[in-house]
């Protein structure tokens, strides 16, 4: 701005001061230095540009989610490994615990995000109201091992059977409580893998950073909770060490890899904050030196217009210049005390920022310091609860020793108590699939009663079929040798058709309830082991049915076989009975014409003969069809 003043010519500069110098004489006292107010202070810049993250969408509750049936409810095989599911859930969360998601992608108006490990374990979140709900999958899996809420958490066997739950302080809960939780249990199985089929059909988002920076405190909330359980129960940390941390061990590439990359973004945040800073540093001083090089133009042109003005007037106002420059020498001193509060201002603001950010940087160090705190505090506390452990371990060994007669006897009374109790569980179950396996066997034998009568019935009607058709071709026969011949290598060839696709009807059949059985047979191995030797009694007595109706079946097919012989048998003595009279007829006839040709006649005797040789062929037809009746 300066260089523009003092590029412009002179006679626009006396008429910029003679129109400055009338609207200062039209101004109050007060306005005259109207240089000398305060500057309007600098705009203060957000810490951040993003704008705010999108509405969150939440997931529905549980009675909310889609009808689902019930799940199964089973029992652990060990008391022992009842924390199997929870370490490995919590081994996982300690893998994933503050560093952002790897993608997220849309279902059902929800968000859900995932983090996924390099050996493909994988943990799904959605947001619900009190926090999150996660699901936690082995690599390749369609259903989830466990399932945690903002109450509790849930544990699924290979095929789904639901086997414990505990609360959100680690607590194992009682079997009652899984049998009341069953519906929830179920509701969430199907979820999850409704979830799992959209992540592997929807396209991948990308988590933004103002989106994790939003949620990241609730999902870091959530996580603390459950692993401060683990930290916290002692039959959980007893399984940790017993089986030598094993899950943490198997997820400590990915943690640490992890940890790593929340450090990178963690320095690439204090980066941008002290960028930031500067910049709003720079900019306070820049908008100070823009003011003071205002103010100093209004004041040399001021000055300007002033020598100008004492050139022109007489000796006589030296006076009035006096006490101008007075003023004039005030208004500097004022506006250098203006530009030292301005540059006091702008030390202040920058202050100010660099004390926010210095208090961001501690807030941050405080948090990553109380975390480390809380680890090693963690950690303290699990070697001297190791250490307790230890003594307590001795202490109990002592007077272990001193109990051990009188527990023995509680011991044994309890297991034959509970061999008693798993013997009639056995005992009604075995019951039970022996029920199920006669009801099975009963409508097998009713189904295969139907299909036999089915087959007999169409078996009746193709018989019936056959005679008629073989009856037609008795009659065409006695009227064509040729035409009988083939009309029999038809039916033959017919039979043999019909008798084929019967033949594999029955190989179809035979397939189709071997198929069966070996599906039934399958499915209740995997049902219960202790059902083989059921399953093997009732696979015999099939197969001794089976064989008795197959037996039933070839006896069927040799009496049908014979019948076929014995129906070829009389249609060919038919023919050769029609043959032998036909033979006499055309012998009778060429007799008797041998006789005309013997005796010759007048045209009367040739109409003898001719009434001979018709008397003659109607013989021969008689003969046929009394050869025919006697078939």
């Amino acid at each position: 701005m300066t260089s523009l003043l003092r590029r412009r010519p002179l006679r626009a500069g006396l008429l910029a001061a003679a129109g400055l110098s009338l609207a200062l004489s039209a101004c109050k006292p007060e306005d005259v230095a109207f240089w000398n107010r305060e500057a309007p202070p600098p705009p203060r810049l957000p810490l951040t540009l993003d704008a705010p993250p999108p509405p969150l969408a939440l997931a529905p509750d549980p009675l909310e989610l889609p009808p689902a049936p019930p799940a199964r409810v089973g029992r652990l095989a060990s008391y022992n490994d009842g924390y199997a599911w929870a370490e490995r859930a919590y081994a996982l969360d300690a893998a994933f615990y503050q560093a952002p998601p790897d993608y997220g992608f849309y279902y059902d108006d929800v968000q859900p995000w995932v983090w996924e490990t390099e050996d493909d374990w994988e943990l799904y979140a959605e947001p619900i109201d009190q926090g999150y709900r996660y699901y936690y999958y082995e690599p390749q899996a369609a259903y989830p091992y466990f399932v945690r809420d903002d109450e509790f958490g849930y544990g699924y066997d290979d095929v789904g059977r639901l086997v414990i739950i505990y609360d959100l302080a680690g607590r194992i809960l009682p079997q009652n409580i899984l049998y009341e939780r069953a519906d929830h249990a179920g509701r969430y199985w199907a979820r999850a893998k409704a979830l799992r089929r959209a992540a592997e059909r929807e396209r991948r988002v990308r988590i933004e950073e103002r989106q994790w920076r939003a949620r990241r405190p609730v999902v870091v909330e959530t996580r603390a909770a459950w692993i401060e359980a683990a930290a916290r129960e002692d039959r959980w940390r007893a399984y940790r060490e017993r089986t030598g941390e094993r899950e943490l061990r198997r997820f400590r590439e990915e943690r640490e890899r992890r940890e790593q990359l929340v450090a990178r973004q963690e320095r690439a945040e204090e980066r941008a904050a002290q960028r930031l800073a500067r910049r709003q540093q720079e900019l306070v001083r820049e908008q100070a030196a823009r003011a003071a090089a205002d103010r100093s133009d209004a004041a040399r042109a001021v000055a300007e217009r002033r020598a100008d003005r004492d050139a022109s007037r007489p000796l006589a106002v030296l006076r009035e210049q006096v006490r101008e420059r007075r003023e004039e020498r005030q208004a500097e001193r004022q506006a250098s005390r203006e530009q030292v509060l301005t540059e006091r201002r702008a030390q202040a603001e920058r202050s100010r920022t660099e004390r926010q950010a210095r208090a961001e940087q501690q807030v941050r160090r405080e948090r990553d310091s109380s975390e480390r705190q809380a680890r090693s505090e963690q950690q303290r506390a699990e070697r001297r609860a190791q250490a307790d452990r230890a003594q307590v371990e001795r202490r109990a060994r002592a007077d272990q020793q001193a109990r051990s007669q009188q527990e023995r006897g509680v011991r044994e009374v309890r297991a034959r108590a509970e061999q008693q109790r798993v013997e009639r569980r056995a005992q009604t179950e075995r019951a039970q699939s022996e029920r199920q396996a006669r009801a099975e066997q009963q409508a097998r034998r009713e189904r295969e009663r139907g299909a036999r009568e089915a087959q007999a019935r169409a078996e009746q009607q193709r018989s019936e079929r056959r005679a008629q058709a073989e009856r037609a071709q008795a009659e065409r026969q006695s009227r064509a040798e040729q035409q009988a011949r083939r009309e029999r290598e038809r039916g033959v060839r017919e039979a043999q058709a019909r008798a084929e696709q019967q033949r594999a009807e029955r190989r179809a059949q035979t397939e189709r309830v071997q198929a069966d059985r070996q599906a039934r047979s399958e499915q209740q191995a995997r049902r219960e082991q202790a059902q083989a030797e059921r399953q093997a009694r009732a696979q015999r007595e099939q197969q001794q049915t089976e064989r008795r109706a197959q037996a039933e079946r070839q006896r069927l097919e040799r009496q049908a076989a014979r019948e076929r012989s014995a129906a070829d048998a009389g249609r060919d003595a038919s023919a050769r009975a029609a043959e032998q009279a036909q033979r006499r007829a055309q012998a009778a006839a060429e007799r008797q014409a041998r006789r005309q040709q013997a005796e010759p006649r007048a045209g009367s005797d040739d109409g003898d003969g001719k009434r001979a040789a018709e008397r003659a062929q109607r013989q021969a037809e008689r003969a046929a069809r009394r050869a025919e009746r006697q078939q």
